[in-house]
């Protein structure tokens, strides 16, 4: 599925579509979104953690995670990543959401370095 056809399939089922970018080296640890995402990377590589286990997306694929899933994102170190999301749910909690998603500085608990965190963690 090419993007234009994502883009028209998502907003058909009640998505709001935007294209969005992930720094290389993101790693967002385990946290849940109230609303439905689907994911359609354009450049890069992403991988998804979910129920245990773990499947990297590249170019072309398609992710879902539907609202209030525990799920964990990291993206490689080499590239960033580029998709369109489609998110669908209550709008206040998606602009909500979105106003969160400015990058929060934090050191990766592996290898020390500065990283950044695009998602809101659980405390």
């Amino acid at each position: 599925m090419d993007r234009i056809e994502f883009k028209e399939k998502m907003e058909r089922d009640g998505f709001t579509v935007s294209e969005k970018s992930m720094a290389a080296g993101t790693l967002n640890q385990d946290h849940t979104h109230p609303f439905d995402a689907r994911l359609l990377v354009l450049a890069g590589h992403i991988t998804i953690g979910q129920g245990g286990e773990e499947k990297i997306f590249g170019p072309s694929d398609i992710c879902s995670v539907d609202a209030n899933i525990e799920h964990s994102e990291k993206v490689g170190s080499l590239m960033d990543v580029t998709y369109l999301a489609a998110l669908r749910g209550e709008a206040g909690l998606i602009a909500k959401h979105t106003e969160t998603m400015s990058p929060k500085p934090f050191y990766h608990p592996l290898c020390g370095y500065l990283q950044f965190c695009f998602c809101t963690l659980p405390n």
